[in-house]
């Protein structure tokens, strides 16, 4: 194992052996050692394992949470670790305990610079003098400069900070100059990890979005108005996911941005949105009530074959009934013929003769038994053959007769 750092091993001896009050001036140094250009890209990721190995990451995590107020260097100082603090912790190798490196003081730094952040952003709308008020937003923009740089270089971190209640407080500042810091860090996170907002939960989603609109309808400052339409952009072009659930939520957008933001100085990235906006909910009725369209039809369809088809099954015993009967009747005339055909003449006609003409169930049963026979052949056809001119339009079945089929009939398909 490589021996330690002399400046890193001096350091972290004065620092322990220092005030509390003292470590924030002496955590400074850290800048020059990491700045240092004899330093090359093995040397600098050695240099951060040792600063986090010996105790000072972990410092300039703590003293992030101190009020600087009273501190000496103040909120200068700060801000500077913060920035130290994210570039000690992106380029290290963890090769020993990194699930407490990545899963542990990762999300502390990221909660301790947004709290950082947010300190600062109330001392600039609190603050009355110019420079006093250029002073924070200059700190302010370093630290929110130390997030980006930290997500960026741990993409999962971009999640973290979505999902972070200090993220969502700073984001819907009243103050013009803070907000549109945050929507740029906002859309930094979106380039970093595209898929990032259905990565978090719906609440944070509903939240970020809630307040790019609001801020769209209750400003008239431009600047802020082409930051809050071109994150929009940035979301609507993510995902069509997104899209939708843009126009379903927001019904008064499109209204909204036309007639609020045209003109404005940003109608490049307004109409491309208005164009993604009009699309979608151009597509979404024409599916919404293609669908609906299709539904129905399918009904109305579905409806109409069955109708027909009951017609044709409830005619084909209508006909099956009425060729029995035509067959009985024909097959009794059939058998008077043959009877009188074959009669004696009346000098020769007997008693036996006269009931032969008198009961028919013996020649008429095996007619019919014929018959029956042609029938059983018939109805074992295929279906196509049976088929003739019984869907004529205007053939109709009664409807007394077709109802009680219909009762007794099932034919699958949809209800």
């Amino acid at each position: 194992m490589a021996a330690a750092d002399p400046q890193v091993l001096a350091l972290a001896a004065q620092v322990t052996e220092s005030r509390e009050q003292d470590i924030p001036l002496l955590l400074l140094k850290l800048k020059g050692i990491l700045s240092s250009p004899s330093l090359e890209c093995e040397g600098l990721k050695k240099i951060k394992q040792d600063i986090y190995d010996y105790g000072l990451t972990q410092y300039c995590l703590l003293v992030l949470r101190q009020d600087h107020s009273r501190l000496p260097g103040g909120w200068a100082t700060a801000a500077q670790l913060a920035e130290i603090l994210s570039h000690c912790c992106v380029g290290p190798e963890m090769k020993e305990d990194p699930e407490e490196f990545y899963k542990k003081f990762l999300p502390s730094a990221i909660d301790n610079l947004l709290v950082l952040g947010k300190r600062l952003q109330a001392r600039f709308s609190r603050a009355i003098k110019d420079k006093e008020k250029q002073d924070f937003l200059h700190w302010f923009q370093t630290v929110t400069g130390a997030i980006c740089w930290l997500f960026s270089g741990h993409i999962q971190l971009s999640a973290c900070v979505l999902q972070n209640d200090h993220f969502l407080q700073l984001l819907i500042a009243d103050d013009v100059e803070t907000a549109i810091i945050m929507m740029s860090v906002l859309h930094n996170i979106l380039r970093i990890n595209s898929s990032v907002l259905l990565q978090v939960d719906k609440e944070t989603l509903h939240s970020v979005l809630d307040e790019l609109v609001y801020k769209l309808s209750s400003t008239t400052n431009p600047a802020v108005g082409s930051a809050a339409t071109k994150l929009l952009l940035l979301v609507a072009k993510l995902c069509k996911q997104l899209v939708q659930l843009l126009t379903a939520r927001y019904k008064g957008l499109k209204g909204l941005l036309n007639e609020q933001w045209t003109g404005k100085g940003f109608d490049r990235e307004l109409n491309q949105l208005l164009d993604v906006l009009y699309v979608e909910q151009s597509s979404g009725k024409g599916e919404m009530q293609a669908s609906q369209m299709s539904e129905e039809m399918s009904k109305e369809l579905h409806m109409q074959a069955q109708e027909k088809l009951a017609q044709f099954l409830l005619r084909s015993r209508l006909d099956q009934r009425a060729a029995q009967r035509r067959e009985t009747l024909l097959a009794q005339v059939n058998t008077d013929v043959e009877l009188l055909m074959n009669a004696p003449g009346l000098a020769e006609t007997t008693e036996k003769d006269v009931g032969v003409f008198m009961s028919r169930s013996v020649p008429v049963a095996t007619k019919a038994r014929q018959s029956h026979n042609t029938m059983l052949k018939y109805t074992r056809w295929p279906w196509w053959k049976k088929l003739g001119d019984e869907f004529m339009e205007d053939d109709v079945i009664p409807d007394e007769a077709l109802n009680t089929e219909l009762e007794t009939l099932f034919i699958g398909g949809r209800k």
